[in-house]
């Protein structure tokens, strides 16, 4: 750290990095110091646009910065391992973006690396730390709700199915699954506890494989024309998958990014003394005398958007703490991913986890 402010890189020059990693690491209150991209000037372009010293092609440039503390991986999935792993090794601690990896195997290998080199690793969603989500959490483990058996989690877009890289598998690991699913289970993951899964049963389906959007979210290099688009997709565009885990909550998870439906998303968690509902967060239960009850928290204003997270992964480095968000939750993760899509390649048979 440079006069107590966190140094900060951002590997990828995209979307994500542009509208939320670069100035939301500012207003953390974290110093931008690098941004790399492979693509010839779009990291050097991105650099002037936000005052950031260095703009660079090849990321371990940016590892070989003395006074570079942290990194943000904001790169397809593909790379994930090689950049986090590289990170570890030049002794810096790494932010990754979801998908944290393209399986299982590659998620434990990076824990691994980080664990070894003694530097956090903050995987996952940022929708954990929106204050919704940590009243949520306060009120579990307060025993609010008492037992939480059943999970149902939705996020359904009508056409919503991104462009570019998103649409291939050896690039993206997987479809809606990988983008909003891993999102829904890092959140809830964390709000349970990180219960061990002990069997999976899924369907996915890529009916709008030949849907081409036209605007909306899209890689860099289609936007730029530096790349033309993938005009069939070999991932999917919906999810349904029946997770069981070791504590006998069941979580029902159905994320589609194209659907004939008007669209939606939340979660909704039942329990034996209340149950909850996000977006609007509405808690359901019932008074001494049986009348039922439907209160909606004050809930404290905030972005909800990458703030919160990169604040509290900057605020770990600065303080020298684990993340609430450590990549051993990410492996538990990965691992009903991987599940989810062995059980549809099977048809929609069991997978036995434990």
């Amino acid at each position: 750290m440079k006069d107590g402010q966190v140094q900060v890189g951002v590997v990828g020059a995209g979307h994500i990095t542009n509208q939320r990693h670069i100035p939301n690491y500012m207003e953390a209150g974290a110093n931008v110091l690098a941004v790399a991209d492979l693509v010839e000037g779009r990291a050097q372009k991105l650099a002037q646009k936000w005052g950031v010293t260095h703009g660079l092609t090849d990321y371990r440039e940016m590892l070989a910065l003395p006074e570079l503390d942290a990194i943000s991986v904001c790169v397809p999935p593909f790379v994930h391992k090689e950049v986090a792993i590289a990170a570890f090794e030049a002794g810096k601690h790494v932010y990754l973006e979801k998908p944290p990896a393209m399986d299982e195997a590659e998620m434990v290998e990076i824990v691994k690396a980080g664990r070894q080199a003694g530097k956090l690793l903050m995987a996952g969603s940022n929708s954990v730390y929106w204050n919704q989500t940590q009243m949520l959490k306060q009120m579990i483990d307060a025993g609010d709700l008492g037992d939480i058996y059943l999970i149902k989690n939705l996020g359904a877009g009508r056409r919503h199915i991104p462009r570019g890289w998103f649409r291939t598998k050896r690039l993206s690991g997987g479809g809606v699954g990988m983008d909003g699913g891993s999102h829904a289970l890092d959140r809830i993951l964390y709000l349970l506890g990180t219960p061990a899964p002990v069997s999976v049963i899924a369907r996915t389906y890529d009916h709008f494989a030949d849907y081409i959007p036209t605007s909306g979210y899209q890689a860099v290099d289609i936007e730029e024309g530096t790349q033309t688009d993938v005009p069939r997709m070999d991932v999917e565009d919906t999810v349904l998958a029946f997770i069981q885990f070791e504590t006998g909550c069941t979580l029902v998870l159905e994320n589609a990014w194209a659907a004939n439906t008007s669209g939606g998303a939340g979660t909704w968690m039942y329990g034996t003394k209340a149950g909850v509902s996000l977006r609007p967060f509405t808690v359901f239960s019932e008074t001494a005398d049986g009348q039922l009850t439907d209160v909606t928290p004050e809930v404290p204003a905030g972005p909800n958007t990458h703030v919160e997270a990169l604040s509290h992964f900057v605020t770990c480095i600065r303080e020298g703490r684990e993340t609430d968000s450590p990549g051993e939750r990410s492996i538990v993760t990965m691992r009903i991913l991987d599940a989810i899509y062995k059980s549809a390649a099977a048809g929609g048979h069991e997978v036995r986890l434990a």
